[in-house]
């Protein structure tokens, strides 16, 4: 059954949106407590909510992630009763506290993220409330924005740099970069759906990538070109010939912006030394994970050591070239992390996830909705290239959850893709009234 929305979840929603972005990440140990309060709250009124007459399926992507939690939960409840507890298990007596810590914060983040995902995914939103969700996350990423300028002016003198001033909020250029990157997709959605105040929203979205322009960050930078770049080859309506050539001219203008900056930025070595050993790059001590990660897996092949238990197994020092220290508890590799952590069968629900939710976002066909037709496609996409990227680096879809200002920003982009999912519902639900005569 289809829940229609009411203004008791929109509210709750712009506060889990506006928590994503402006609780610092010296308080971000409060996040998962106000992302459950979120959580029980929408869950309440959506019990208390009137269902809608017209009955659609729950997303197909429901399944592979209650999939996902029964591997999860059940890895923790063997590791804790039959399993845990001896010398050749990361679970032991020694770290009993920082073990039942680390579980606390794993249950915490699937409440968060899948929780709130299979709530909101089956609510009713209609398009005012879309465009509301939308602009609301595009005025918290100009104000977001306009923070980060300023500190950014005051700590390098208005000087473009890799990795030379840290967010004041987020604590994080790449997690920064990420929320400007949402931003900026959901006044693009405005702009496209001819939504009323385009010069505000303009307004808003220079400042927004002015601020972009202050952080380079290599996969975030290309997951932003290339969701334009798709966007435009869907939702344009030139011709083949024109849509491909002005496709390629923007690639080639994008291959001649990131060489002129790789020339005088370092962009293949942001780790000097791991571990007290001097390294030439970062891909080495990532390979090393790797290795580390697969042999891991090999030891818990079927359910893994536990979702959020990799930082108590694996660990490494390393140096920036800005000579900040940093404890590395990943592999950069999202896909890796789940095989590690989750085992074969997390895996499996883990891909089938990628592929489902792709499905339940994206609409194959044209529609005659701007607003719709651009949401599905552009959050689509942008799905897609994140779930790619687990490849290269740390999964933004099932975030390590010791990480709390990462699994923060997992919790918007969880919110906008539920919003996509949700709106493609919708439209079916149109399509169903409009053929029963109602």
């Amino acid at each position: 059954m289809k829940l229609s929305a009411s203004i008791g979840t929109i509210g709750f929603l712009k506060i889990g949106i506006f928590v994503s972005f402006f609780l610092p990440v010296v308080l971000s140990s409060f996040f998962y407590l106000l992302s459950l309060i979120i959580f029980i709250a929408i869950f309440l009124i959506s019990i208390k909510t009137k269902r809608s007459s017209i009955s659609l399926a729950r997303p197909r992507s429901h399944i592979p992630i209650l999939m996902l939690c029964f591997v999860i939960f059940l890895s923790y409840f063997l590791k804790w009763t039959i399993f845990g507890f001896n010398d050749h298990d990361n679970l032991n007596i020694s770290n009993f506290n920082s073990a039942l810590s680390l579980s606390i914060y794993a249950i915490a983040a699937l409440i968060s993220l899948f929780g709130t995902f299979l709530i909101v995914s089956n609510t009713d939103f209609n398009k005012n409330q879309v465009v509301d969700i939308l602009f609301f996350t595009a005025k918290c990423g100009f104000f977001s924005a306009l923070i980060t300028i300023v500190f950014w002016a005051l700590q390098t003198g208005a000087t473009f740099g890799r990795y030379n001033y840290t967010p004041l909020i987020s604590g994080s250029q790449g997690i920064q970069l990420y929320q400007m990157i949402i931003s900026f997709f959901c006044i693009l959605v405005l702009l496209i759906s001819n939504a009323k105040n385009k010069v505000l929203l303009v307004t808003l979205s220079s400042l927004i990538i002015f601020c972009m322009t202050t952080i380079i960050v290599r996969e975030a930078w290309l997951i932003f070109f290339l969701t334009l770049a798709i966007a435009y080859l869907k939702l344009s309506q030139r011709s083949f010939f024109i849509k491909s050539s002005v496709f390629f001219l923007g690639i080639t203008i994008i291959s001649i912006i990131i060489f002129s900056v790789s020339a005088n930025l370092n962009l293949t070595s942001d780790i000097i030394s791991a571990d007290g050993s001097e390294l030439g790059e970062s891909v080495l001590i990532r390979f090393i994970m790797l290795q580390e990660s697969f042999n891991l897996f090999l030891d818990n092949i079927f359910l893994g050591i536990g979702y959020g238990n990799y930082v108590s197994v694996i660990q490494h020092t390393i140096v920036l070239e800005s000579g900040a220290e940093r404890i590395v508890s990943s592999p950069h590799n999202g896909l890796a992390m789940v095989l590690t952590e989750n085992g074969i069968f997390g895996f499996i629900a883990m891909i089938l996830l990628g592929f489902y939710l792709y499905n339940d976002m994206n609409i194959k066909r044209k529609i005659n909705s701007q607003l719709l037709r651009s949401v599905s496609v552009i959050f689509s996409s942008f799905f897609l290239l994140l779930f790619l990227d687990q490849l290269v680096s740390n999964s933004l879809i099932l975030p390590p959850s010791n990480e709390i200002n990462v699994v923060q920003l997992s919790y918007l982009i969880w919110i906008l893709f539920a919003v996509t999912v949700s709106s493609k519902r919708s439209l079916l639900k149109e399509t169903k009234i409009q053929k029963s005569g109602l």
